[in-house]
């Protein structure tokens, strides 16, 4: 396998990594990584290079799977899943079926929630990338991963705080310096 021809070739632009809960007893997290492919016909040889990579050194072998009328290439052995597929130019490689199913649009899009999208007003254009934690969602996940439940005095501090972005802008200024932006959500 030569890694710049069937790799980086098409491996760059805009990429998405989402942390979600899941419901499987054996692993409560799940999560994706979609990446926009500049050559998908490239996109699909490489990863299937991989796939018999995989399955050569490892006894690891993808299949054809269904979500909805979607076709994915996964392994999956009780609950765990692990695969991969094309959503349009977007190649999403996740780990868990349902992180798989809200990157084909089956949950809720990002794009929906308003603490993202106004955030995305407020970050500088281009950035170098953004980083987007759902506060809600979060403290959701960590009291059903928690043992010990959360003070109901530290919780109802915490209620306000709806998510945290932060993005830099491209490229170092003459100062030797990285700029970035750091945003709060807060709702009263």
């Amino acid at each position: 396998m030569d890694l710049d021809r069937d790799l980086f070739s098409w491996f760059h632009g805009e990429g998405v990594i989402a942390v979600l809960p899941d419901e499987s007893a054996e692993a409560p997290v799940g999560g994706y990584f979609a990446l926009r492919v500049s050559d998908q016909a490239a996109a699909e040889r490489g990863m299937q290079q991989l796939s018999e990579l995989a399955e050569d050194l490892a006894g690891i072998r993808f299949q054809a799977t269904s979500l909805g009328r979607t076709q994915v290439q996964a392994v999956e052995e009780g609950d765990l899943f692990f695969g991969y597929g094309f959503n349009g130019n977007d190649l999403v490689i996740a780990v868990g079926r349902q992180a798989m199913e809200a990157a084909f649009g089956a949950e809720q899009k990002l794009a929906s929630f308003a603490t993202y999208t106004n955030a995305l007003k407020a970050l500088p254009s281009p950035n170098s990338g953004i980083f987007y934690v759902n506060l809600n969602a979060a403290r959701d996940l960590a009291n059903r991963l928690g043992s010990d439940p959360v003070d109901p005095d530290t919780e109802q501090r915490l209620a306000p705080f709806r998510a945290i972005t932060s993005s830099g802008t491209v490229g170092i200024d003459n100062r030797g310096a990285v700029r970035g932006t750091l945003l709060l959500s807060i709702e009263p």
